[in-house]
């Protein structure tokens, strides 16, 4: 089975950032943003998170919240969550 998060290349939805360690991007799925860590790794070290994580509040301010996967477990992602 080939992974969707591994092969995000086809840019279905709107994509906000790109590194070569994290990409941020719509879920095609809910439509909310998500980073995605490039290696496909089912957990991460807290710097990784941390990293990932401050980057979105870079792009998306500092009053937002992570989901962590509900759905892809095999590859660690987490769901921003925008407050209102």
């Amino acid at each position: 089975m080939k992974c969707r998060l591994c092969r995000p290349i086809e840019k279905k939805t709107k994509w906000y950032y790109q590194d070569d360690k994290i990409s941020i991007f719509d879920c095609d799925r809910c439509l909310i943003p998500q980073w995605v860590w490039h290696k496909h790794q089912k957990s991460l070290a807290k710097e990784e998170i941390s990293y990932a994580r401050n980057k979105c509040r870079e792009l998306f301010g500092g009053d937002v919240k992570f989901r962590e996967p509900r759905n892809i477990l095999d590859h660690y992602h987490e769901h921003v969550i925008r407050r209102k």
